[in-house]
């Protein structure tokens, strides 16, 4: 076939597909089977045009997915726009041409489709709960109450097993001291060397180890594993 036929076939699926979401859409009646093809054709064949309007045809619907689990998380234009990316992305090297065999309908793809924008959600929001603790952490001077992390970082239950493990962090009496006066009773570094002026030799002793405990939690593998399970 030459590329000039070639490139009038994939128009023409192209066209069929778009039909056949429009009366699905309309009536839920459609055979489905150009959009199927369209999907063999970039995944398979890895045919740039054909996936270019995979994207067009069904960004809407991503987008639409993304919106409904996630609105509490992201408004903004370039948040939402960035996750469809995502999710398209994340398909596209998911599934290989070999992987494709396993997809018998366009359910199963839209499906599997639809997997893909809850899984670069799911982990966009996680990955911004982790930051906004490390920034809480950074930028608080009380221990939040119940009701503060329950809606924002953390739910009741996972207070106090986040608590603990930062204490478990802690390398010495100095930084428990330090980390105990700032994060729960609310104290600021000046007031700790008001108070304790024999025990920290000035008051940069107080923020360099207030430094190292947030950056060894930001370095911390098994802090981000629990924070995004």
């Amino acid at each position: 076939m030459s590329r000039q036929r070639s490139r009038e076939h994939i128009d023409q699926l192209i066209a069929e597909c778009t039909q056949q979401s429009n009366r699905f859409f309309k009536d839920g009646k459609s055979d489905n089977e150009a959009c199927f093809e369209l999907f063999r054709r970039a995944i398979v064949h890895r045919n740039q045009t054909a996936w270019e309007a995979i994207y067009q045809q069904y960004h809407k619907l991503v987008r639409y997915w993304i919106q409904h689990c996630s609105s509490a998380y992201f408004s903004q234009e370039e948040d939402i726009q960035s996750l469809v990316n995502a999710t398209f992305a994340k398909f596209w090297h998911s599934i290989s041409p070999e992987k494709f065999e396993q997809f018998d309908s366009l359910r199963a793809l839209l499906g599997y489709l639809k997997l893909c924008a809850g899984s670069v959600t799911t982990d966009r929001i996680r990955r911004q709960k982790y930051q906004k603790l490390l920034t809480d952490l950074e930028e608080i001077h009380t221990l939040p109450s119940n009701e503060d992390i329950e809606q924002t970082t953390l739910d009741k239950a996972a207070r106090q097993q986040f608590w603990d493990y930062i204490q478990a962090q802690l390398k010495n009496e100095d930084e428990w001291f330090v980390i105990y006066h700032m994060f729960v009773l609310g104290w600021k570094p000046r007031d700790i060397h008001k108070h304790y002026p024999q025990r920290f030799a000035d008051i940069q002793d107080i923020y360099r180890i207030k430094r190292n405990v947030l950056d060894r939690l930001r370095r911390s593998e098994d802090l981000r594993k629990w924070m995004t399970n």
